[in-house]
């Protein structure tokens, strides 16, 4: 686990998946459905995009701005000058999305991600990658190895047109990802039906202001928060952090530590990769420890993390 002092980098997920398998068809919900948030997506060509021109307010050579605030851009070896220009204009961005092309492997971008980790630009938050549940028993040997090496650098599958397959065949895609991908989460969906929190990690500010524990299920995720007054224990925290990523995909929170009372940290957690963010204290309100999780399925040892959070705070 990582202690980073910036607080304001952007959010970035990168996308990848062989083509059909429903990049496209992603990259137009985050695109026409933001919910008021504001999105900058890159993308390989405008062309594959079936953009609602009602949502277009300019077209440039490389880019086309919408009403909505959300921006796409043309991908291309100017990338990491684009996004750092993003990030010195002060513009509020809620998160940036690269697609990857169809037949790169996804740490192909590894290098860039770096950079602008290192320069506080942005903040890499999931590697996501889309397949085609009712092509990939079809494919050929090499492009099935490639399609499991590409999960494998994955933090999130969406294992997509789950509608065309039966219920066997998700069961057995599922078994053949866990055993090469055992850290990689997994998800069947229609459409790329997929909420924008999962991938961006904003969860907004918990639905309770009590000391609760609320599991809930919504859609096809689950979700879990928990919010408790009083400074808990640093090293405590690391440990709890720790099994909060062995349970959810993705985990976020505020919390405020005995030994610096005044100030704030953002846990954010994804896959197997954890920060924890000092963070301006105007930008924090309420309980002391807020905590969120949320996963692609219910988690099947909720006793555990009930545990875990009662020893947090009586340490």
């Amino acid at each position: 686990m990582v202690c980073d002092p910036r607080g304001t980098a952007i959010p970035l997920v990168t996308v990848g998946g062989y083509l059909g398998a429903g990049k496209t068809t992603l990259i137009n919900q985050i695109l026409s459905h933001s919910g008021g948030r504001r999105y900058v997506v890159f993308v390989n060509d405008f062309g594959a995009i079936n953009i609602d021109l009602q949502l277009v307010e300019s077209i440039d050579e490389d880019r086309i701005s919408f009403t909505n605030g959300c921006v796409c851009c043309t991908l291309n070896d100017e990338f990491v000058v684009s996004v750092t220009r993003l990030a010195q204009s002060g513009a509020p961005l809620d998160g940036i999305l690269i697609e990857a092309s169809g037949v790169a492997d996804p740490r192909a971008l590894e290098a860039s991600l770096r950079a602008l980790e290192a320069a506080g630009h942005a903040r890499f938050e999931t590697a996501l990658y889309v397949m085609d549940a009712d092509q990939f028993g079809g494919l050929d040997y090499i492009d099935t190895e490639t399609i499991i090496d590409h999960a494998v650098a994955s933090d999130l599958v969406l294992i997509n047109k789950a509608d065309l397959v039966t219920t066997a065949q998700i069961e057995t895609i599922m078994d053949t990802l866990k055993v090469a991908a055992p850290y990689t989460h997994l998800m069947p969906t229609t459409h790329c039906g997929v909420p924008l929190e999962i991938l961006f990690g904003q969860f907004g500010a918990p639905r309770q202001r009590k000391a609760t524990i609320t599991p809930s299920q919504h859609s096809t995720f689950f979700r879990w928060d928990a919010q408790r007054d009083g400074l808990v224990d640093r090293e405590a925290f690391r440990a709890f952090a720790q099994i909060l990523q062995s349970q959810f995909f993705r985990a976020k929170g505020l919390v405020r530590f005995r030994d610096a009372p005044e100030d704030v940290y953002a846990l954010n957690a994804v896959g197997q990769r954890a920060v924890i963010t000092r963070i301006p204290r105007a930008k924090a309100a309420g309980p002391a420890l807020q905590l969120v999780g949320i996963n692609p399925q219910p988690i099947s040892d909720m006793a555990r993390i009930d545990r875990a959070l009662e020893s947090l705070c009586a340490t």
